[in-house]
């Protein structure tokens, strides 16, 4: 499964059922809409707005998604 990667800083915009792999580093995500996280790509849960998160993948099954991905 090929993907691509969040950086961390700027506001980027995820495309809808597209897996993107978050910094292996503890990180909050703010999304624009309801996201998807995964440990190995193929299992997916809901990601819990405000959640300290990272090393996962993360996807939109709902539409394009502008995300902000900030170290702490």
């Amino acid at each position: 499964m090929p993907v691509q990667s969040v950086p961390v800083g700027p506001s980027v915009t995820l495309n809808q059922n597209v897996a993107y792999a978050l910094p292996g580093r503890a990180c909050l995500l703010t999304s624009s809409i309801a996201l998807e996280t995964s440990l190995d790509g193929t299992t997916w849960v809901p990601y819990v707005a405000d959640k300290l998160t990272g090393g996962v993948f993360v996807r939109s099954t709902v539409g394009n998604a502008l995300v902000t991905c900030k170290l702490t």
